[in-house]
């Protein structure tokens, strides 16, 4: 699956499931965001959830993945975020 195609997907999954998880912001980075990806990428997602909890990410993990029928790394971006971590999405991140 291609960037747009990603986006696109992506965008549907915010307006129709993320409210339940508590999504504020939603976007991916990573190789797809940079269009590097292959047949056996990953999506990396990073979230801004207004109800941080474990629950929530987990859950919300494995919606996208069942969505997008392959494997999906989440991560909720907070102000205790590795620097480093920080630093990578900001470099990639595209927002839908």
């Amino acid at each position: 699956m291609d960037k747009n195609q990603v986006l696109i997907r992506l965008k549907q999954f915010k307006i129709h499931t993320a409210p339940k998880f508590g999504v504020v912001k939603m976007g991916i980075f990573g190789s797809v965001a940079r269009g590097t990806s292959n047949l056996g990428s990953d999506i990396d997602v990073v979230v801004k959830l207004n109800r941080q909890n474990l629950i929530n990410t987990i859950g919300l993990r494995q919606s996208l993945e069942d969505f997008f029928g392959v494997p999906v790394d989440v991560v909720n971006y907070t102000e205790n975020l590795s620097p480093l971590l920080k630093k990578r999405i900001n470099k990639d991140v595209i927002y839908v």
